[in-house]
């Protein structure tokens, strides 16, 4: 038989499945919004954001560097690079959910 495991809140009574999760969405819901926010538009305020670095060249020639945009990927697995990685995964998997920028 499978163990239940019931969670309690803190005045002490029991909570069923659906009621922890429910307060587990409301508890992390802010820090997904925040990374959604980030990856829709904070990336580009950001880059944007960022002005030309300038430096005189061994010739003397002055150079001036900036980025015009940046992208970030989908995680991807290892051992399945054409799949995108989830975050669920990655906590089963003990991994970090990591993309290349």
């Amino acid at each position: 038989a499978a163990r239940r495991m019931a969670a309690v809140d803190g005045r002490g009574a029991s909570c069923s499945d659906t009621e922890v999760i429910a307060r587990l969405q409301e508890l992390v819901r802010p820090h997904v919004e925040s990374f959604d926010w980030f990856v829709q538009y904070g990336l580009e305020e950001g880059v944007e954001s960022l002005e030309p670095e300038e430096f005189q060249a061994p010739g003397g020639e002055r150079i001036s560097l900036w980025l015009d945009s940046a992208t970030l990927r989908s995680p991807k697995s290892e051992s399945r690079r054409e799949q995108d990685l989830y975050p669920s995964e990655c906590r089963r998997r003990g991994a970090s959910f990591t993309g290349q920028l």
